[in-house]
């Protein structure tokens, strides 16, 4: 049986330093997380930071959620976006489909090809992409009261990019635990974009929220 310590070391290896470093935040032993960071490829073959995105409201995430897939697909990369529930994935499929992006669902992924695959992050174990994308990282997406649990889904999910990762909430109802990123950002090894504007004041509407996955545009 693998350690979970095994299960960082392993981690460790494919993903370059930036990532690594942003996903050792969740790494609560001093020692796992030492033993974690030292096993990282010391060359940086890409100067990019991964990306935290905290969005005005929903509309506003999907439209950055976009813009990043098909960017990453003009670069030719492989992208893995990431969802707690398969519930989600067959509404974004829906969402993607009509904004005239072909991705690839549960039953239908082809490794072979650069079609942005769709998985939870449990199926995502053991799979490594150019580019993960982790959106909708708001309290209402994750059934989740244990914390510890909540940290080991997300580090499962950035440790699955190669290259860069993207995560994105809504401003007002992202998950308490991305505040544990403030750090990294303080050290320059993830950027954090928030939508800020000193005029409005966000509100989170449950009922326009609960379909959201369904009406993505």
């Amino acid at each position: 049986m693998i350690s979970q310590s095994s299960v960082y070391l392993l981690d460790a290896l494919r993903c370059n330093p930036f990532i690594a470093q942003s996903a050792a935040k969740l790494i609560l032993n001093t020692n796992e997380r030492d033993n974690f960071l030292a096993q990282v490829r010391t060359q940086q073959t890409r100067r990019e930071t991964p990306v935290l995105y905290l969005a005005k409201d929903f509309n506003d995430e999907r439209d950055h959620l976009i813009d990043i897939v098909r960017t990453r697909m003009q670069n030719g990369e492989s992208i893995g976006v990431l969802f707690p529930t398969n519930r989600l994935i067959f509404g974004f499929a829906e969402g993607f489909k009509k904004a005239g992006i072909e991705v690839e669902k549960p039953k239908e992924y082809c490794f072979s090809s650069n079609a942005p695959k769709l998985l939870t992050y449990h199926s995502s174990k053991g799979l490594t992409f150019d580019t993960i994308i982790m959106p909708r990282l708001v309290k209402r997406s994750f059934h989740i009261d244990d914390e510890e649990q909540l940290r080991k889904l997300l580090f499962v999910g950035m440790t699955r990019a190669r290259t860069w990762f993207f995560l994105s909430a809504v401003e007002a109802d992202k998950i308490p635990l991305l505040s544990i990123f403030d750090e990294a950002v303080l050290q320059h090894i993830l950027t954090k974009h928030v939508f800020s504007d000193i005029n409005l004041t966000t509100q989170v509407n449950n009922q326009d929220e609960a379909d959201d996955f369904l009406d993505i545009f």
